[in-house]
């Protein structure tokens, strides 16, 4: 008879305890996140306000330097990004992110310092390059 009672009992602790763990791995993600969230964006406004007044001083050659530089980042990022995810489930707004850089890219043509991003955004660009044509 205690058998009987054991199993279940053993089968209810086990899905009591994935559900405790479950939540609790959930709710610790979600704290991790919103502090990973808060951080990026006190640092983008961080950056915004440095921007806004070195414009400001009419510093404009240097803002548009450390802009031409954030932007490599960002089309690296979003072109490493995209081509790991299949082409047919790519976010078009992303690639048309992506195209719009493109673009500007080639009205304003910038080099990086380094050698890797350059490639790196170059790489980024293939992944538009047939719908530039269009």
């Amino acid at each position: 008879m205690r058998k009987k009672l054991a199993i279940p009992l053993i089968i209810v602790a086990f899905i009591v305890g994935v559900i405790a763990g479950g939540c609790s791995v959930s709710v610790l993600w979600g704290h991790l996140s919103v502090g990973l969230i808060t951080g990026e964006a006190a640092e983008q406004t961080s950056m915004d306000v440095s921007y806004l007044k070195m414009l400001r001083a009419n510093n404009v050659t240097n803002t548009v330097d450390i802009l031409e530089t954030e932007l490599d980042g960002s089309i690296s990022d979003l072109g490493f990004n995209l081509s790991k995810i299949q082409k047919a489930k790519r976010d078009p707004q992303e690639l048309k992110t992506l195209l719009r850089a493109k673009e500007y890219r080639e009205q304003f043509p910038h080099t990086n310092e380094y050698s890797q991003i350059d490639q790196m955004v170059s790489n980024a660009f293939l992944l538009v390059s047939n719908q530039a044509d269009k």
